[in-house]
């Protein structure tokens, strides 16, 4: 069928939409007003108010053992035992896990101390009269971390808003972060295996398969969405083959993509590891820090050492330094048993599987300019700022690729004027949201819609009046940025009233509904990616001052993104070949 052929068929359905949905009623459901039964007892939560209706919410309920002592750094362990008292008292937040002091105001993560015993889950209900009503879709949610902070206690995150207004179950978990959650790696993979703040949201996607009946939800309409860092995360479950495709149907994405550049391969994991081994004087090995997996002596002395210097180590210049990324020192890696290759990469290997489900990847109009407050003086100061972080995150001195770098960096901002700073700094924005965001996520919704997947793309650009200043001047000059609409669309103008205003709940609870509906597997009002296999034609829906009308275009800017992602992935290029894709990805030395 043509690409043509394929948008006529779109339009038809759009028009005179056919129901696909099918709800069951459960007779298993164990909840009796908000006393819920499970296998470890019964757990008690609270009824809330929420807009013009109520939601039931429980919260802290353990998914996985306490990960102390002997189990840090271990893979999480299931949590069987019986509750402690003869009910579970699940209606407030338990602790954050253990993070650094200052990332995150302890007021702006809802009043909640920081703990390594933090492996709980949080989970609203939309309330029902009805004990034997039919069992509700699922969001499993990953909050955005930037791998090193927060909480799903942080008021923005908090699900009671969608599952009133969209009328399904949300689900949050809370993982490791930071070293805690991302050290890599030990000799027996047994112990610190990395990527363990990922086998936790594994762990916890596995508990709400075997216990979401409980709460009236359905297990087989689970939809896994993310924003930022939890997108990456959630993609992620989307590639590693730990996950079975039956576990989930849907996958939403909000400014998060796993490209490289922004997880590392094992050996730079290590790496980094063994760096911050030896400055808390845990490291065994003679001289500088190396890429050997750490021994037991090793790993059992990062367990009784001070935490406060690990994680003001994790994120120091010379942690982040070792990796690609600019910003992050301890991110998830690939080369393990959960990710076996880069997810980039794997997209064109055969053993990707084309699972015929349904993308959302969304992006914001501003992702991000890798230092916000930085205003360059002129345009020849901006190349050379660009140019220094490339050069640190790629780690080449490669001239053919340096050559590049330059020549892509003047198609944006080689029409601007020389001392046109504001001009300047918007070019910049939009190299730095192409590089680390946009064309990564163009790439992944190309190579998901040929494997026969449904894709849609979309660019929020709507500003709320929060961020108007009281002399009328924006604090959002260039657009929306990262994260602006992920506080819509969990109803943050609802939460704060008075800074937001009217439109702004408008345009807020249509995204609700919009995320939800997704949720529900009811079909989207804007095109998907249209393909015939081997030919591409990505769409997106620009979001900006009206949901009403569609503001659909063509994605322009494909061959661009192209050049990028290569460059992104110059290793490949600079010192291998590819030997052959039929089965996965095979490099030899040139």
């Amino acid at each position: 069928m043509s690409i043509s052929s394929q948008l006529f068929c779109f339009i038809i359905l759009i028009c005179f939409p056919i129901s696909t949905i099918s709800y069951r009623t459960d007779s298993n459901n164990k909840r009796n007003g908000q006393l819920v039964e499970l296998e470890n007892g019964l757990i008690q939560g609270k009824l809330e108010k929420v807009l013009d209706t109520h939601v039931e919410s429980y919260l802290g309920i353990p998914y996985a053992k306490p990960p102390l002592n002997e189990l840090r750094f271990r893979k999480p362990q299931p949590f069987n035992s019986n509750y402690s008292n003869d009910v579970y008292n699940a209606t407030y937040f338990r602790s954050a896990c253990m993070q650094k002091y200052g990332d995150e105001a302890i007021e702006n993560l809802g009043g909640v101390d920081f703990s390594e015993d933090c492996l709980h889950i949080n989970i609203w209900v939309p309330h029902d009269k009805f004990v034997h009503s039919p069992l509700k879709p699922v969001l499993f949610y990953i909050f955005a971390s930037s791998f090193r902070q927060s909480s799903p206690a942080k008021p923005s995150n908090g699900g009671q808003f969608l599952s009133a207004v969209g009328d399904i179950i949300v689900v949050e978990p809370n993982y490791r972060i930071g070293f805690l959650g991302f050290a890599c790696c030990g000799e027996n993979f047994d112990d610190m295996p990395g990527n363990l703040g990922f086998h936790d949201i594994i762990m916890a996607l596995k508990w709400v398969r075997n216990n979401i009946r409980s709460f009236g939800g359905d297990p087989e309409a689970i939809t896994i969405s993310g924003a930022s860092a939890g997108a990456m995360l959630a993609m992620m479950l989307a590639q590693t083959p730990e996950v079975p495709q039956s576990w989930f149907n849907n996958i939403f994405i909000m400014s998060g993509i796993p490209a490289n550049g922004v997880l590392d391969s094992i050996d730079v994991g290590i790496e980094k590891t063994q760096f911050i081994l030896k400055q808390v004087g845990c490291s065994n090995s003679i001289g500088n820090y190396s890429h050997s997996f750490l021994t037991e002596d090793e790993i059992e002395c990062l367990r009784s050492a001070n935490l406060t210097a690990i994680l003001e180590l994790q994120d120091a210049e010379q942690t982040v330094l070792i990796g690609a990324s600019i910003k992050h020192g301890m991110i998830p890696v690939y080369g393990d048993q959960l990710l076996p290759e880069s997810p980039e990469l794997s997209l064109s290997s055969k053993k990707f599987p084309p699972s015929h489900k349904s993308f959302v990847i969304g992006n914001v109009q501003q992702e991000t300019s890798w230092e916000t407050d930085y205003w360059p003086v002129n345009k020849s100061e901006a190349i050379d700022f660009l140019m220094t972080r490339l050069k640190s995150m790629l780690k080449t001195n490669n001239r053919q690729t340096l050559d590049k770098l330059k020549k892509m960096i003047y198609n944006y901002l080689g029409d601007v004027d020389e001392n046109d700073r504001f001009k300047i700094r918007g070019a910049m924005n939009r190299f730095c949201s192409d590089w680390s965001m946009k064309c990564p996520s163009l790439y992944f919704a190309e190579k998901l819609a040929i494997k026969k997947n449904i894709v849609h793309l979309y660019i929020f650009n709507y500003v709320s009046k929060v961020y108007t200043r009281a002399d009328g001047t924006s604090e959002r000059p260039f657009g929306s940025r990262h994260g602006d609409d992920t506080l819509l669309i969990f109803g943050q103008p609802f939460r704060d009233p008075y800074n937001y205003n009217h439109q702004d709940r408008l345009m807020s609870k249509k995204l609700m509904k919009l995320y939800t509906d997704f949720v529900k597997n009811r079909r989207l009002p804007w095109p998907p990616v249209l393909t015939d296999g081997k030919r591409v034609e990505p769409l997106y829906w620009k979001i900006s001052g009206s949901l009403d009308s569609m503001d659909i275009d063509v994605v322009r800017m494909t061959k661009q993104c192209e050049e990028l992602n290569e460059l992104r992935n110059h290793e490949f290029y600079d010192n291998q070949s590819v030997d052959s894709f039929e089965d996965g990805y095979r490099w030899k030395k040139k």
